[in-house]
C-alpha cells in the first residue's frame, strides 16, 4: 500500500513510469487493492492531460468491466467515463474491439456494449458498427444488450439499424425481443411500415412483457388512424395480463385520435422579460473568456490567449459554435459549469439543452407525463411549496406544439419530435430565458421540430439588420436598438447552437465561432 501511495504521489507530478506500479496493482488479488488502484487512476486521469497516461490506463480500466468484485466493476466504470471525457475516440475504438472480438469472454463483451452505450455519442460510427456485430453473439445477455445500446446511440431513421431491429423480432430470448420494442420506438420514425410490421408480429408473442412494450412502440411508431395497427391493437383487449390491457388502452388512445395537425400559428415562444438597467439588444447578457486554455485546463499550455476573443452573447444574437481539438470530448454543459470561463448577467436567465438531454429525460422523468414535468420543474426552480395549475402547463406546453392528447402521455411514449418540443417547452418554463444554448441540437430531435417553430425559435429576431454583436467586441454597446416586440413572432432573447452541423450554422446562424485548443476564434468564412 505504501507503494502503491509513492506512485500516486509521483504520477501526480507528472511520472508515466510511476503508473507500472499502480497499474500492477489493478491485477492484485486483493479485491480492496485493485479497487484502491483503479480509483488512483481516476484521479490521475481526471488530474492530468497527458495522452500517455490516457492510453496506459484505458486498458487497465477495460479488463476490470468483468471484475469478480462488484466494488472493482463500479470502480472501472468510474475510470471509463472520466477517461471519456478526455479521449473519447480512443476509449470508443479500445470498447469497441472489445465488443466484437469472438474470443473474448461474453461478460466482459457485455460489459464493453454497456459502456458503449453509456459513453458514445448518438451516431458513432465505430460503436453503432461494434454493437451491430454484437447482435451476432451467441450469448443472450450480449444480444440483449446490444439491443439496448441501440436504442442509446444509433442515429435516428438509420435504415440499416432498424432493418436489424426488424430482424430480432425472431431472437429465441424474450428479453432480447422486449429490449427491440423498446429501442425500436427511439430509432424509428413514425410511420415506418417495416417497423409497424415486425412489431404487429410481437402482438401474438408468448411473453406478455413483449406482447406489452410492443403495444406502446406501435403507438409511438404506427400513424394515427392505421386500420390494420387498430384492429392488431384491439385484439388484444381480452388479454389474460393485466399489463397488457393497460397498454391496449394507452394505444388505442394514442392511435385512435389523431394529434391535431401543427398549424403556423400554434407556434409562439414566450418572449422574456425586461432586464432592469439592459437598455440596448445589444448588452451582453452571457460572455465566454477569450483564454478558456488557461481558465478551464482542457488543452494544452502552449496555446497562446492573444490569438483569440471573447464571445458575447447578447438578446439579439445567432451563434453557432463549433467545439474543436483538444477541447472536442469536453462538453458545453461542463465549461457553461466554469465560472472563470463563463460570465452571466446576474438578471439574467440562460436556459440550456444539452446534448444528451432527451435520453436523461426519458431515463429520470419517463414515467411522467410532461403536464407532471412541469410541475415538478418548476418546484424545483423556484423552490416553491405551490402547485403549479395545471391550466397554465398545459396551455404553455401548447405554445410549442404539444397538445392536451399528448400531454397526458408518459414522457416514455412521446415521438421524438415531441420530445424535443418538451425539451424546448421545459427550457422557458417556468420563465422564458433571456438567452438559449443548445447543444448539439441534432442529437436531441432538433431537426425533427417542426419548421414553424424553428423559425419563430432561431430566426433573427433583429428587425434593424446584422445582429453581430462581438464585432464591436465590446459588452456595453451604445447601439439604440430597442428591446420592445418586434411585429414578428420570433423568440426575442438571443441563441447560442454549439453544433457540429454546417447546416444548422449556415441556415440560423448569424455568427459563427470555433473553441479549438481552449481558443475561441470568429470564424469569418
Amino acid at each position: 500500500m505504501e507503494a502503491l501511495k509513492a506512485a500516486i504521489s509521483a504520477g501526480e507530478h507528472g511520472s508515466t513510469s510511476s503508473l507500472q506500479p499502480i497499474l500492477a496493482c489493478t491485477k492484485d488479488q486483493a479485491p480492496a487493492l485493485r479497487q484502491t488502484a483503479l480509483s488512483a487512476l481516476t484521479y490521475l486521469v481526471d488530474k492530468g492531460d497527458s495522452e500517455a497516461l490516457v492510453a496506459l490506463t484505458i486498458a487497465a480500466g477495460t479488463c476490470r468491466l468483468d471484475d469478480a468484485d462488484s466494488c472493482v466493476r463500479q470502480a472501472a466504470r468510474a475510470l471509463l467515463a472520466t477517461l471519456a471525457e478526455k479521449s473519447q475516440p480512443s476509449l470508443i475504438a479500445a470498447l469497441s474491439a472489445i465488443a466484437t472480438c469472438s474470443r473474448t469472454d461474453a461478460q466482459l463483451r457485455q460489459e464493453a456494449v454497456e459502456a458503449l452505450s453509456a459513453m458514445a455519442l448518438r451516431g458513432d460510427k465505430t460503436a453503432v458498427a461494434a454493437v451491430t456485430r454484437s447482435l451476432e453473439c451467441a450469448c443472450l445477455e450480449v444480444r440483449r444488450e446490444a439491443v439496448a445500446a441501440l436504442g442509446d446511440i444509433a442515429a435516428y431513421n438509420d435504415p440499416e439499424v432498424i432493418a436489424l431491429l426488424c430482424d430480432c423480432c425472431a431472437d429465441p430470448d424474450p428479453t432480447v425481443r422486449s429490449a427491440l420494442a423498446h429501442a425500436s420506438a427511439i430509432v424509428a420514425p413514425r410511420g415506418d411500415l417495416d417497423m409497424v410490421r415486425a412489431l404487429r408480429t410481437l402482438l401474438e408473442d408468448s411473453h406478455s412483457e413483449v406482447r406489452a412494450r410492443a403495444l406502446m412502440a406501435l403507438a409511438a411508431i404506427a400513424q394515427p388512424g392505421d386500420q390494420q395497427t387498430l384492429a392488431a391493437v384491439s385484439a388484444c383487449a381480452a388479454d389474460p395480463d393485466e399489463r397488457v390491457r393497460a397498454a391496449v388502452s394507452r394505444a388505442s388512445a394514442m392511435l385512435e385520435i389523431p394529434l391535431p395537425a401543427a398549424r403556423e400559428t400554434d407556434f409562439h415562444p414566450p418572449q422574456p422579460l425586461p432586464i432592469e438597467g439592459v437598455k440596448s439588444k445589444k448588452t451582453a447578457l452571457l460572455r465566454f473568456s477569450a483564454d478558456m486554455c488557461v481558465k478551464s485546463s482542457c488543452c494544452a499550455a502552449t496555446c497562446s490567449p492573444s490569438s483569440s476573443s471573447s464571445l458575447f452573447v447578447s438578446l439579439s444574437s445567432r451563434i453557432a459554435l463549433k467545439i474543436g481539438g483538444a477541447g472536442a470530448t469536453q462538453s458545453l454543459a461542463a465549461i457553461m459549469q466554469l465560472e472563470a470561463c463563463v460570465w452571466r448577467h446576474p438578471r439574467a436567465r440562460i436556459g440550456f439543452i444539452a446534448r444528451n438531454a432527451a435520453q436523461q429525460l426519458s431515463v429520470e422523468h419517463g414515467k411522467r407525463t410532461p403536464l407532471e414535468y412541469l410541475s415538478t420543474l418548476a418546484l424545483q426552480q423556484e423552490h416553491s411549496t405551490s402547485e403549479v395549475s395545471q391550466s397554465s402547463a398545459a396551455a404553455h406546453l401548447e405554445h410549442f406544439g404539444i397538445h392536451r392528447a399528448a400531454a397526458g402521455l408518459s414522457i416514455a411514449e412521446l415521438p421524438r419530435s415531441e420530445l424535443a418540443c418538451l425539451l424546448l417547452a421545459a427550457a422557458f418554463w417556468p420563465r422564458p430565458p433571456q438567452v438559449l444554448v443548445l447543444e448539439e441540437p441534432t442529437a436531441w430531435g432538433f431537426s425533427d421540430l417542426p419548421s414553424s417553430l424553428l423559425r419563430h425559435l432561431v430566426g433573427n429576431n433583429n428587425s434593424n439588420g446584422n445582429s453581430n454583436d462581438n464585432s464591436n467586441n465590446n459588452n456595453n454597446s451604445n447601439n439604440n436598438s430597442s428591446i420592445s416586440s418586434s411585429s414578428n413572432r420570433s423568440f426575442q432573447g438571443g441563441v447560442v447552437l454549439a453544433t457540429e452541423s454546417e447546416e444548422l450554422a449556415r441556415s440560423f446562424a448569424d455568427e459563427r465561432w470555433v473553441l479549438t485548443h481552449g481558443l475561441l476564434q470568429q470564424d469569418c468564412c
